[in-house]
């Protein structure tokens, strides 16, 4: 906590600060503390449940101003034209929101592409998967997009198993999305997400049906190599 901090931002720092000033040199303070207790919700709201509750109407507000839907997106979303009037020139606005983000994208995103089919072209997507849903929501609500749907049950073998929750972005809004998320990323991701602006177009497409290995070369992205196979 101690190395990060300073790369924090926002609320973010400030809780992590909060954690520090707590907390003893080796990580504990004697006794029985709730999270409440160490992080009242007077001074951190972003940490009160009904943020992570259902739709509130201020949510479903913002996802209708930015996206002009609620319902409807799915990981395979429709193509999305650069003409249309209600996307945002800028989807993340706050700059703590964008570092969020691109610290999502770096740890537990997947920049890739979609075909889509209607229009015979290949659109830019960045996908977000993990078992904890709360990630998924916020970056959800960030972005403009509804929430996902829960994932149905599946019948497994493996013990505790958990569901993965996904969410994707694909098109202009993912095209503008990794524009302002960029300056938050390093390595490989950083470069895959460079190689991807410069491959589609200012839409978000390109014509015609392209694999990920045509866009992000093996022996360039060598990390890629296991999501490709």
């Amino acid at each position: 906590m101690m190395e990060i901090t300073p790369f924090l931002l926002g609320e973010k720092r400030k809780k992590a600060e909060k954690a520090l000033d707590f907390s003893s040199p080796y990580g504990n303070h004697r006794g029985c503390y709730r999270n409440g207790d160490i992080w009242p919700r007077s001074e951190f709201p972003l940490r009160t449940k009904r943020r992570g509750s259902a739709s509130s109407p201020i949510t479903i507000a913002r996802a209708v101003r930015v996206s002009g839907h609620v319902s409807g997106w799915s990981s395979q979303p429709e193509a999305e034209s650069s003409e249309r009037p209600d996307m945002p020139t800028v989807v993340i606005g706050a700059m703590e929101d964008r570092s969020w983000v691109g610290w999502l994208a770096q740890g537990e995103g997947c920049t890739g592409s979609h075909y889509a089919k209607k229009v015979n072209s290949t659109a830019i997507e960045l996908s977000i998967l993990m078992t904890d849903p709360a990630p998924i929501v916020q970056f959800s609500d960030i972005v403009g997009l509804p929430r996902p749907a829960k994932p149905k049950p599946i019948q497994t073998a493996t013990p505790n198993y958990k569901p993965k929750w996904r969410k994707s972005v694909t098109g202009l809004r993912a095209l503008r999305v990794l524009r302002e998320i960029q300056p938050f990323l390093f390595g490989e991701k950083s470069r895959e997400v460079t190689r991807a602006l410069t491959f589609f177009s200012r839409s978000g497409y390109r014509d015609g049906c392209l694999r990920p290995i045509e866009i992000w070369p093996p022996e360039e992205f060598p990390l890629r190599r296991r999501l490709e196979a």
